[in-house]
């Protein structure tokens, strides 16, 4: 009688468990009912540093099949040549960009250029330059 006892709570014991991952038997890949903080991986067929954008992975671990970072925005993944530039915003249109307002891109997106030299980017007339005889300085302007 004290084995069948001793045994239905052994049986109760388990089965209160069941469910309950354990640092023991979790494991992300086999058990559903384990959680992990998944993470985004992308590939890096070019092993630059940065994944292409369009080949993510979401799992707990970096898969182990091929080259996978955490980074995206790889240009052209089969060149690790090729990188994200960044952009300065040109409100104004003169082909200067601010300094101050930047993006990150492959190509750069409408009203942004790859010079970061305006002095007023509210105004098209204020730009960097030599001064132009008749005209107020291109440099510094005068209030």
């Amino acid at each position: 009688m004290t084995f069948r006892l001793s045994a239905l709570c052994v049986l109760l014991a388990l089965a209160a468990c069941k469910g309950e991952p354990t640092e023991t038997d979790s494991d992300p890949d086999t058990d559903p009912d384990t959680t992990c903080d998944t993470q985004v991986f992308y590939a890096d067929a070019d092993q630059d540093g940065a994944g292409d954008p369009d080949a993510m992975v979401e799992a707990c671990e970096a898969p182990t099949d091929g080259t996978y970072v955490l980074v995206d925005g790889d240009c052209d993944d089969a060149d690790p040549d090729v990188q994200m530039l960044t952009f300065f915003a040109d409100s104004d249109g003169d082909g200067f960009g601010d300094p101050e307002d930047t993006v990150d891109a492959c190509e750069p997106p409408t009203d942004y250029v790859d010079d970061d030299t305006d002095c007023d980017d509210t105004d098209p007339d204020e730009k960097p330059g030599p001064v132009v005889p008749g005209r107020r300085s291109r440099r510094v302007r005068k209030r």
